[in-house]
């Protein structure tokens, strides 16, 4: 897809102030317990897991533009965790997100999203990651951000080229955590029929890693290549399967490694539940960890709003990691779940529990044997009331006659 059209896409967005905005304030108060306030190896001689209670705060501030064609949100969050004694482990960070979703007219529409994060951190948190957790922490910057544009060429055919860049930088050279600038670009083309859609994907990375003092590995570059061929099948009209597969290869330190990929998932979607059981073999680049890998996962994941002001979710997933031109590998377990009740229309209450265990076959003590059970009770208000964008954020999945979306849309418009 032309970048023509990349800029042409980015200098069209129209003005906030035409859009319905809002100014939302936000703040979290939290206290738990952890059984391994710093992340400590579980099998190192010179340190050990120790157990300690937290208490976290995080305010935030968003502004929210919000219209039948155009979602867009911008917001900044701060994060402070404090322990009661283990206070080596202490996390502060400062986090802007930016999100948006915007049908430029019936052919184009542009997904886009940004997070940047400044941190000092004396763990890094392991919550959402299915795959390895290095140790210790330190001062760092972390930079993500990608958009997708797509381009519908007839009610069933639409091409999408999506660019996304990672960037970790420690600032202080004691972490062992390596400096990573990571590019991608994936170019899509997709069929719709009835009840089906296809899609055929290239995509390219290329990742930079420049040692720090202590980081144990050596400066190096990977690319890795993939193609891939997906299918999605509508079962039902909240039931569906996708079943991906192809291969990709990894030019690492002069060596080319090869490696099929795939992906099977079941999903389930319904006004009050959201549920998916996948198994996949990706090749993905570890900014934090600071290696490509070949990984194994599944995951099982659910969302339910059992009442009216009650949902519940469940996180359960393993992963098994090989790093490219390394003898390195990594398995790792992990269990979340987590209960939210919406005590009024600004306040809420929600109470997680994450449980990780990795196990690391490697000697530099990079990515450490370990185990980590954390429980958190948070109390959240919101002003003025809590409301949602009118549609989701992110990356467009394969769609069912994905035209239609835009006639929908737009014939809700014109009322």
């Amino acid at each position: 897809m032309s970048r023509v059209a990349w800029v042409v896409a980015l200098l069209a967005v129209p003005g906030m102030a035409s859009a319905d905005t809002l100014v939302q304030g936000a703040i979290s108060a939290a206290t738990g317990y952890t059984d391994n306030a710093l992340t400590a190896p579980s099998n190192s001689a010179l340190t050990s897991p120790k157990s300690d209670f937290f208490t976290d705060l995080g305010p935030s501030l968003s502004l929210i533009a919000d219209q039948p064609r155009l979602v867009a949100t911008f917001t900044a969050l701060g994060s402070l965790r404090q322990y009661f004694n283990e206070t080596q482990a202490n996390n502060r960070s400062v986090k802007l997100l930016g999100l948006l979703n915007w049908e430029i007219e019936k052919q184009w529409r542009l997904a886009w999203d940004l997070t940047g994060t400044f941190g000092e951190q004396g763990s890094f948190e392991p919550t959402g990651i299915v795959g390895a957790i290095p140790q210790g922490g330190g001062t760092y910057i972390q930079l993500a951000t990608g958009g997708t544009l797509y381009r519908d060429f007839s009610p069933s055919w639409r091409g999408a080229e999506s660019v996304r860049l990672t960037l970790f930088d420690p600032l202080e050279d004691t972490l062992a955590q390596p400096r990573t600038v990571s590019i991608e670009d994936d170019v899509s083309a997709q069929l719709s029929f009835a009840r089906d859609a296809a899609a055929l994907t290239l995509g390219v990375v290329v990742s930079h890693f420049t040692a720090t003092t202590v980081n144990p590995l050596p400066t190096t570059q990977n690319e890795i290549v993939n193609l891939q061929a997906s299918w999605l099948h509508e079962l039902s009209l909240f039931w569906g399967i996708l079943g991906a597969a192809g291969g990709g290869f990894v030019l690492a330190d002069g060596q080319v490694t090869a490696a099929p990929t795939g992906r099977v998932a079941l999903t389930f979607h319904r006004e009050l539940t959201d549920f998916e059981v996948a198994l996949a073999e990706v090749l993905a680049t570890d900014s934090l960890v600071g290696l490509t890998n070949v990984r194994t996962d599944a995951t099982v994941r659910l969302a339910m709003q059992v009442t009216d002001t009650i949902t519940l979710r469940v996180l359960a997933g393993a992963a098994h990691d090989e790093a490219v031109a390394s003898d390195i590998a990594i398995d790792s377990i992990r269990f979340e779940t987590g209960a939210n009740w919406k005590l009024r229309e600004n306040f809420e209450l929600d109470l997680s529990q994450a449980f990780i265990y990795q196990r690391s076959e490697e000697t530099t003590g990079l990515v450490p044997d370990l185990h980590r059970n954390t429980i958190t009770l948070a109390l959240r208000a919101y002003l003025p009331d809590h409301r949602p964008p009118s549609f989701a954020y992110g990356q467009q999945n394969l769609r069912v006659r994905q035209s239609e979306e835009w006639d929908q849309t737009e014939a809700q418009r014109q009322k």
